[in-house]
C-alpha cells in the first residue's frame, strides 16, 4: 500500500460469515479476513490498481466490481468512506 495512488482507499478486518446467500455453507459462521477497497477515478484506470488485492488469496465470494461509491455509501460500506478470504 505504500506505492498506491492517493485516489485508493482499502480497509481490512476480520468478521464472521454469516449463513445466509451468497455465502457457501461450509463458510457460515467461520471466521474471514475481509479485504475491502474503494478507487476513486475510472473504472480503467481502477482495474489494475485493485488487482493485486484480488490476487492475495482465492475469496469466499468476490463481491468486488465496479459501483457508484453512493451505493456503498447507502449501505454502510466501510471502504466506500475511505474480498472475504
Amino acid at each position: 500500500m505504500a506505492s498506491a495512488p492517493d485516489d485508493l482507499s482499502s480497509v481490512a478486518f476480520c468478521w464472521s460469515v454469516p449463513a445466509a446467500e451468497p455465502f457457501p455453507p461450509e463458510h457460515h459462521e467461520r471466521p474471514v479476513l475481509v479485504i475491502a477497497a474503494v478507487y476513486a477515478g475510472s473504472v480503467e484506470d481502477g482495474e489494475p490498481i485493485v488487482q493485486p488485492l484480488r490476487e492475495l488469496a482465492v475469496p469466499v465470494v468476490d463481491l468486488s466490481g465496479p459501483e457508484p461509491v453512493l451505493v456503498r455509501v447507502g449501505r454502510g460500506d466501510p471502504a466506500a468512506l475511505g474480498l472475504a478470504v
